[in-house]
């Protein structure tokens, strides 16, 4: 048995917050490039090289069901046709035998194309039939089984990640301030609230204060300090710092933002461009973090609570990018903990992993493969 991440007694929260797959085959070949593709997805993934031992981890190897050593949730078992000792088709009569596993959907793959065994497994409960080798078009498939175990829709709203928005979270937050927040799905039509209270732009996010709307998270940050003006203060009182804040805020929203976007929703020399122009943005805010603890020195502020939200897009970056921001800029990621550390940040960003799965929905929607 083996895992795409250490295994336990317990799990963190991040790693209980991923849709975790068992994938039972005797090629150690098909195990890994499983393990490969759905990994990519931001899946957990537990292997077994045979039915046995699959049963044995999800409690069911004397043929009673007891506890599992691991603790965790299965939320989709995907197993081979032909093993030696067990084969696929019996590993799935097991499961659907069981009370306790009944629900965890099943997929069978196998290299040979038989109807009559793909009948038979259809018809004891399997969800799908796959043929051999898995590609990542086969993985869309398997994530919507996933989330549907999960009670979510797959063509819904996992999460809409927006920076823009995430970042006055934190700025309320930081505050102390009490406010209604509603999101919006931007993959459907907008809402009529949206349109009326932002005709201009037709985008999110917006404070509605006081009956009035607020647009643009820059502008917004800057209307809540000023309306807010008790301590911890967002911007500087000094003219010069306050302008270094606001140019590097600027600096984000039109770089971090752009090459983010080109990585994550385009393909050959455009992401490549786009993945060295974000290296080098990332290195150059980590210069300007220099030795201080935040951006505005010893306190957060607002530099920080501007960039603080792409963290939850760092995942998908390197993903798509296939690049590692912390291999590049360690001290930057040391920022990020110490940010994180701080409950008006943690609680206020979305889970990247969720984040991922709104972006593999909207590179589905546009055609990005």
């Amino acid at each position: 048995m083996a895992s795409s991440s250490s295994m336990g007694m317990g799990m963190d929260e991040e790693e209980e917050e991923r849709p975790h797959v068992l994938a039972v085959d005797d090629s150690l070949v098909d195990r890994k490039l499983i393990e490969t593709l759905l990994t990519k997805s931001a899946c957990k993934v537990t292997t077994a090289e045979n039915g046995q031992r699959a049963l044995e981890f999800l409690g069911l190897g004397d043929g009673h069901h007891t506890i599992n050593n691991i603790g965790t949730k299965i939320n989709l078992i995907i197993t081979d046709y032909c093993m030696p000792g067990m084969t696929g088709y019996e590993l799935l009569k097991k499961i659907k035998e069981s009370s306790y596993l009944r629900e965890i959907p099943v997929v069978i793959v196998s290299s040979e194309n038989v109807p009559t065994r793909i009948k038979k497994c259809l018809e004891e409960g399997a969800e799908e039939f796959m043929l051999k080798p898995l590609k990542q078009s086969d993985v869309k498939k398997l994530r919507c089984h996933m989330l549907m175990q999960l009670g979510q829709s797959c063509n819904g709203r996992l999460c809409m990640g927006s920076s823009f928005g995430m970042r006055l979270r934190i700025a309320l937050a930081l505050k102390g301030i009490e406010y209604e927040y509603k999101e919006e799905n931007l993959l459907q039509e907008k809402s009529t609230l949206l349109l009326q209270m932002n005709p201009v732009h037709k985008m999110v996010p917006i404070l509605i204060h006081n009956g009035r709307p607020i647009c643009e998270s820059l502008v917004i940050l800057q209307y809540i300090d000023e309306v807010w003006n008790h301590k911890p203060e967002l911007l500087p009182e000094d003219p010069y710092r306050r302008s270094r804040a606001l140019f590097w805020a600027d600096f984000i929203d039109k770089k971090v933002y752009e090459c983010g976007k080109n990585i994550i929703m385009n393909k050959g020399e455009v992401k490549e461009k786009a993945k060295k122009e974000m290296i080098e943005c990332v290195k150059l805010l980590e210069k300007e973090l220099g030795e201080k603890l935040y951006f505005g020195g010893e306190t957060l502020g607002f530099t920080d609570i501007v960039l603080m939200p792409y963290y939850t897009w760092f995942y998908s970056y390197e993903t798509c990018g296939d690049f590692s921001i912390k291999a590049e800029c360690p001290k930057l990621m040391a920022w990020v903990q110490r940010c994180m550390e701080m409950e008006c940040v943690s609680k206020s960003l979305y889970d990247k992993y969720k984040v991922y799965e709104y972006v593999l929905q909207l590179r589905e929607k546009y055609g990005v493969h």
